[in-house]
């Protein structure tokens, strides 16, 4: 079951109705499809779980998050979604664990926009990426 964040909003984020996130949560829990996932809000630094696939970041500042490796061949197929809902240029770091078909693999670092987002597959111990949007790995 997706959750909001305490108060069930995200600051400085609203849909294309103006309503807040916890309209959004309302409709994703009503669908059989979405119930396996939940959100998770990060802000600051930290490490991102893999036992939640989408990640909603609403840091106030710049968010340095740490991607784990994903166990193999347990978690292959994992789908991960990083969103930023916020204006800061956040980065997330996965030493050696990117794979997007460049020799960049360590760090994703998102444009200082709301709607960035990188969307990621495990497979093999490694993330590959599946679709970037104002995101620059490095």
């Amino acid at each position: 079951m997706y959750q909001a964040n305490p108060g069930g909003t995200v600051p400085g984020f609203r849909l294309q109705d103006g309503s807040d996130i916890a309209a959004l949560v309302a409709v994703m829990n009503a669908s059989p499809n979405l119930q396996t996932k939940q959100i998770i809000s990060a802000s600051g630094a930290g490490k991102i779980s893999l036992s939640n696939p989408l990640v909603i970041i609403t840091a106030g500042a710049t968010a340095t998050l740490t991607l784990p490796a994903p166990a193999s061949p347990a978690q292959d197929g994992l789908e991960l979604s990083i969103i930023s809902t916020t204006g800061f240029a956040h980065t997330v770091t996965a030493t050696g664990l990117f794979n997007n078909g460049t020799a960049a693999v360590n760090l994703a670092t998102f444009a200082a926009f709301s709607g960035a987002n990188l969307q990621l597959v495990a497979f093999g111990g490694e993330w590959y990426v599946t679709s970037q949007n104002a995101v620059t790995i490095t």
